[in-house]
């Protein structure tokens, strides 16, 4: 996603760290305005292009994530 964002990566990772309770509740709104704000904080103003790139590579990881975690069943 930083790379997306064009933003550096240590910087993207302590802005995400950062916001873990204002994301958590909801507090940025979906999950574009979300990834706009931990940009903001990081010192960038991503495009729309951006973010919706941005998005859906966020969605896959939490779909690759998730699916990855649960037990297979035989």
């Amino acid at each position: 996603m930083a790379q997306i964002l064009d933003v550096e990566p240590d910087a993207f990772a302590a802005a995400f760290e950062a916001t873990a309770y204002e994301r958590f509740t909801g507090l940025y709104g979906d999950l574009p305005s979300t990834l706009r704000e931990i940009a903001r904080r990081s010192g960038r103003q991503p495009s729309d292009d951006q973010l919706e790139q941005a998005t859906a590579a966020r969605r896959r990881l939490a779909h690759t994530s998730s699916s990855e975690a649960l037990p297979r069943r035989r």
